[in-house]
């Protein structure tokens, strides 16, 4: 079920002071949920799979062989994925593009 609910305020010499809606929408699944299980399965072995790619790259560039470093490695792409995360939450509704956001971000820096 999707509810989507907007309000706008009213100029001053209008009739209407304010308007409410509300709106649901539903809409039942019919289709197998094997299909859905399978494509949650591949996004989740394309991160595993991307995660191992960089650590594995981050290894062979700076020549990691120690377990705490490879566990380091692994929490320093953590860190850097909430980091970014937390940076297009914050950031990302300036511009609803996202190729304007980074023009955007970029431009502003120089």
């Amino acid at each position: 079920m999707i509810i989507y609910h907007w309000s706008s305020v009213a100029p001053p010499q209008s009739t209407v002071d304010s308007f409410t809606a509300l709106a649901t929408f539903r809409a039942y699944y019919t289709g197998r949920l094997w299909i859905y299980a399978l494509v949650v399965v591949a996004l989740g072995a394309m991160g595993s799979a991307s995660q191992a790619g960089l650590a594995a790259l981050v290894g062979m560039l700076w020549e990691i062989k120690d377990p705490w470093q490879a566990a380091a490695v692994n929490a320093a792409i953590f860190f850097f994925l909430v980091f970014l995360l937390f940076f297009i939450v914050r950031f990302g509704r300036r511009w609803s593009n996202p190729l304007e956001w980074v023009i955007g971000f970029f431009s502003a820096r120089r």
